[in-house]
């Protein structure tokens, strides 16, 4: 089996790619991954793919990543003599996964298998044996493990996010804000609109109410919009809002990114993530891979709705 991943950022990467390689493993398949392979005693292939701008940002544990294929931008597909191909409105969503997990000559692209099939019988009898029971208080310890492995970052980024830490949050406690706008706000323009600036304009009153449970706070802001920020400032005076663009160009991982973009975004989802309080966007992939990996006692899903606009790419 190869699962692998083209579209979207690095939010849809890894909500595709973790929840079909949990499924794969109650179906015999090899992780390769000595912290897994060692846990639930796996033993048959599995390859996973993704652009090698994040292999290069993360130190992962897989032991042969770096043959992958050749990536076809055409097709999205590496160079495999491949039988069987499951894309992300396809089977992965409609069909029983064990007609396709079961079969290892096949490929799961951009696959986000529903949440009702990421733990069959078979897996949780696995971790059962290993000690871990999904189903209770642990599955949340054990998803937060699985994302931490895929999205260990590289040791310059480690540091960079240590350094920002010392030198900006000392005893202060944290609130960490998405705001994603993709569409036209965004300083990548995009076909899809992320947050409305009508919704944006809510999300002052949402965070003064977040604050007034925090002492000392500060506000660690991740966007993907330069006017996001400017009118957030704007409209919260006085108090202190934090982001690493003074560092990184802010981007978006969608395609073949770049080591520069993922690396940003890495700085960002982890600053975003170890936070007291967080706001997040409710449909952003990014954030919902914040959520599973932050140490926030609460979590705030800032509603927004996507819209479709594709005259903000001629913009561009």
């Amino acid at each position: 089996m190869i699962v692998m991943s083209y579209a979207g950022g690095l939010g849809h990467k890894y909500l595709s790619v973790i929840p079909t390689v949990n499924i794969a493993l109650s179906y015999g398949y090899k992780w390769y991954c000595r912290i897994i392979r060692i846990v639930l005693m796996i033993d048959s292939d599995l390859i996973v793919h993704l652009p090698m701008a994040i292999w290069n940002a993360t130190q992962n544990c897989f032991y042969e990543h770096q043959y992958l294929g050749v990536y076809n931008m055409n097709t999205g597909y590496p160079q495999y003599p491949i039988s069987r191909r499951v894309g992300r409105n396809h089977a992965c969503k409609k069909a029983s996964p064990s007609k396709f997990w079961a079969n290892q000559d096949v490929v799961m692209t951009d696959c986000r298998p529903k949440k009702s099939t990421q733990y069959p019988a078979t897996l949780i009898q696995k971790l059962k044996m290993a000690n871990i029971n999904p189903i209770k208080h642990s599955r949340t310890l054990y998803e937060k493990t699985l994302y931490r492995i895929f999205l260990n970052p590289s040791s310059d980024v480690i540091e960079y996010i240590s350094k920002f830490k010392k030198a900006n949050y000392g005893n202060k406690q944290v609130l960490g804000v998405q705001a994603r706008m993709g569409g036209c706000l965004a300083n990548t323009k995009e076909a899809t609109e992320m947050m409305s600036l009508s919704r944006l304009s809510a999300l002052p009153s949402t965070i003064r109410s977040a604050l007034r449970k925090l002492r000392n706070p500060v506000v660690y802001l991740s966007t993907d919009s330069d006017f996001a920020e400017t009118f957030l400032r704007k409209k919260l005076p006085g108090i202190p809002i934090l982001t690493s663009s003074m560092h990184f160009n802010r981007s978006h991982t969608s395609g073949q990114a770049t080591l520069s973009s993922v690396k940003s975004s890495l700085v960002d989802l982890y600053l975003l993530a170890d936070s007291d309080v967080m706001i997040i966007n409710k449909l952003s992939g990014f954030g919902m891979i914040a959520k599973r990996i932050t140490r926030a006692s609460k979590i705030i899903q800032f509603n927004v709705k996507h819209t479709i606009r594709r005259k903000c790419l001629k913009m561009k």
